[in-house]
């Protein structure tokens, strides 16, 4: 299970909790107790490129996760006939009722799934509740997948490179995987990005029925096409393009599936290779030791500078009054905003955990730093993260209050286990790093008033108002430089 889909599926639990079986019951589309209907004319018009926009039956509901059979493709890369799995989310959200249609605005969660809409109110609804001259305008007003779903598949047809497969098997290194996988989809316009089903896993950690987001690159790199199946030479990768890369190599033997030749197929499928630690080797270093004694037992909290370029994206979505995002002062201002979404990592570097406690426990240390949101109904660790982008003159400040501190993945392998923190027992263990995806709502800056493209700096800060207790302050701020393209609405690090 992915780290953003765990923390989906978390999120899940709290909500399904929060509403009535009554409600859950009897009520489709937006929520029963949401006034927000959206203007799904209005933002379908105003899309961009990257805006996915479908017609989708739901065939499975969990809470807020529902597995959609498209219908119709109205704008992006989505198959037809296929099957994803996507999340409802903001308090305006869909509710799902199974075997009912919906008119979807998704986005990419950066793990091969997809989130409903790209705000509370953007116009995501059940399709036997548009009316007829909306169906009539969005189906006039589509626009094909812009990805490149010719009939050359595999490499590039401008490449003369065709790698060596059986080679580049037998040379993997530590944190390479192989795997073969269908396209379920593209997620730009570029064609850069698929969706990816793990079919067969050859060598890695990756799992049968996996669902990842696979970048191309290189010169050589694949030319995806949905729905085909590939052989594919993955690296895993924190940027904006996705969570692994095709190879890292020009020419690494990724192909489409329909040319790898037999020889290759049963090559890989004989010389497998088990799930193996992919940390480095431990490095032994000489220091000096310091003569003003240091603290060295204890929690440590750091940002994690990867996380941030792991599906960092820059989005246009409509915000009214009402939702929840306006009202806690991640935005700075209701309608159409722009904003650079992006993850969050928080890891404890030190050899304690650090325990948050139950927010509700009148003897908990930090009951003070807790606060009841009442339109998310969840607590929020008041002041934990704070954001900030500056640059080219300008300062535009993020807001992030990490409402639910859990494990979602070991730094490396050395860490011991993880103690089990959940959103009633706060915490992060030793060793641990907990992680806020792109899609959650505020993990953003809004950069609607930004003025220039160019380089900026990220500020990601821990504990703001210094109320931890710490082995160490010097590893809390988080400063990171990020290239921002406004005129064709695209973010990365700085090179």
């Amino acid at each position: 299970m992915s780290r953003l889909t765990c923390r989906a599926l978390l999120a899940t639990v709290v909500l399904i909790v929060a509403v009535s079986v009554a409600q859950a019951a009897n009520k489709v589309g937006l929520l029963a107790d949401c006034e927000c209907k959206g203007e799904p004319k209005k933002v379908f018009d105003a899309r961009t490129p990257a805006t996915i926009v479908v017609v989708a039956r739901a065939t499975k509901v969990t809470g807020r996760v529902a597995r959609v059979k498209i219908r119709e493709s109205l704008s992006g890369c989505l198959i037809p006939n296929t099957k994803y799995y996507v999340r409802s989310t903001g308090d305006c959200g869909i509710e799902w009722n199974k075997g009912s249609s919906y008119l979807l605005f998704l986005r990419p969660d950066g793990n091969g799934d997809y989130l409903v809409g790209l705000n509370d109110c953007d116009g995501s609804r059940l399709w036997k509740k548009a009316s007829r001259s909306l169906k009539q305008h969005l189906r006039d007003n589509s626009t094909p997948c812009s990805g490149n779903l010719g009939p050359s598949v595999g490499l590039k047809s401008t490449c003369d490179c065709v790698g060596d497969p059986l080679e580049a098997f037998d040379n993997l290194g530590p944190n390479a995987a192989v795997v073969a996988g269908t396209v379920r989809g593209i997620y730009d316009g570029s064609s850069a990005v698929a969706p990816i089903k793990v079919n067969k896993v050859y060598a890695g950690c990756l799992s049968k029925g996996d669902r990842i987001a696979v970048a191309s690159t290189g010169d050589c790199g694949v030319e995806w096409v949905a729905g085909e199946k590939f052989s594919l030479f993955l690296l895993p990768v924190q940027a904006s393009s996705g969570n692994y890369a095709v190879g890292g190599l020009e020419c690494d033997g990724s192909r489409a599936w329909s040319a790898t030749p037999t020889s290759i197929r049963s090559k890989l499928r004989n010389n497998a290779k088990a799930c193996v630690s992919t940390s480095p080797a431990p490095v032994t270093t000489t220091v000096s030791v310091p003569t003003t004694p240091v603290v060295t037992d204890g929690y440590d909290l750091e940002p994690d500078e990867d996380q941030v370029f792991n599906g960092i994206s820059i989005t246009n979505e409509y915000f009214s009054e009402q939702s929840c995002p306006y009202q806690e002062k991640c935005l700075g201002g209701p309608g159409l905003r722009k904003l650079l979404r992006f993850s969050a990592g928080i890891k404890n570097v030190g050899n304690r955990d650090f325990t948050a406690g139950s927010p509700t426990d009148p003897n908990n240390p930090f009951k003070a730093h807790f606060v009841e949101d009442q339109c998310h109904q969840h607590y929020h660790f008041v002041g934990f993260t704070h954001f900030k982008l500056e640059g080219n003159g300008q300062v535009l400040p993020g807001l992030k209050e990490s409402f639910c501190l859990i494990d979602i993945a070991p730094i490396d392998g050395s860490s011991g286990p993880s103690t089990g923190y959940d959103c009633g027992n706060m915490g992060i263990s030793a060793g641990w790093l907990d992680v806020y995806g792109g899609g959650l709502d505020c993990q953003w800056v809004d950069i609607t008033d930004m003025a220039t493209s160019g380089d900026y700096m990220l500020e990601i800060e821990v504990d703001r108002n210094n109320i931890l207790s710490e082995t160490s302050r010097a590893n809390n701020v988080l400063r990171t430089c990020v290239r921002i393209d406004l005129e064709n609405e695209q973010a990365g690090r700085c090179t």
